[in-house]
């Protein structure tokens, strides 16, 4: 996946999700991963009036959720756990989750 890719996704799922809620404000939020800081998806955003929190890719500490993801697969892994299949490691996110 690239940022064209993921400014599609933005503009089939944030984009019709938001036109659910007419008059509700929100400010929208990603990880700090490549393609949702880059250059082109920031004025996507900005393109389509999405507020967003723009955060550093050098602010991980500031980044609720970069430190969602981090404590996730640390549970998902913990022990050093490796998965067989597809399903198991549905199952191994779905306890993780809880």
């Amino acid at each position: 996946m690239n940022s064209a890719d993921n400014q599609d996704v933005l503009g089939h799922r944030l984009v019709s999700y938001v036109q659910r809620f007419p008059g509700v404000s929100f400010t929208f939020q990603q990880d700090t991963a490549t393609i949702h800081a880059s250059r082109s998806t920031n004025t996507w955003l900005e393109d389509n009036t999405v507020d967003s929190l723009g955060l550093s890719s050098r602010s991980l500490e500031l980044n609720p959720m970069d430190n969602l993801w981090t404590i996730l697969v640390h549970r998902i892994h913990a022990d050093n756990r490796q998965f067989e299949t597809v399903k198991d490691l549905q199952c191994g996110i779905s306890k993780a989750w809880r």
